[in-house]
């Protein structure tokens, strides 16, 4: 009896989950991807171009870039603060693959966008990208303009 009631437990909760896993979408939807795209875009992919860098106050490590002006490249835009301490987690992965992808094309954007108002000191943000060793570009987006436009919550 207890192994027919555990049978029964397990099923009750596996079955819903592969239900779950199996209607899993990885795709956007035609209408929703291509409503920024331009008219040579709509026509050669199913996926919005990424927005501009809007608002950024000041660059680290960088001249200001544009999106645009990346094609060709595989893009990687990381949206942080120093003082997240999910942020920090993922920078040791973000600097391995900066020196060992970008002389391949790879190009990371790190897009700071303070929580609070003494991450939005340039100064400050100089002081994180020299502790935690980043040399890719940093912009700062103290307004959060460039997370908007991403479509961020």
């Amino acid at each position: 009896m207890d192994k027919w009631l555990a049978g029964l437990i397990a099923a009750a909760v596996v079955l819903p989950l592969l239900m779950f896993i199996g209607n899993i979408k990885f795709e956007v939807p035609e209408s929703e991807a291509l409503e920024h795209a331009t008219p040579a875009e709509k026509g050669s992919s199913a996926f919005p171009a990424a927005p501009e860098l809007a608002g950024v106050s000041s660059w680290i490590n960088s001249e200001p870039l544009e999106i645009d002006g990346l094609k060709g490249k595989v893009v990687l835009v990381d949206f942080w603060t120093y003082s997240c301490i999910n942020c920090i987690r993922t920078l040791p992965y973000l600097k391995m693959w900066d020196e060992k992808y970008s002389g391949k094309g790879l190009v990371i954007i790190g897009v700071h966008s303070p929580e609070f108002d003494f991450e939005k000191e340039l100064d400050n943000v100089q002081k994180a990208v020299a502790k935690y060793g980043v040399e890719y570009p940093v912009a700062l987006d103290n307004e959060h303009e460039t997370w908007r436009a991403f479509r961020n919550n």
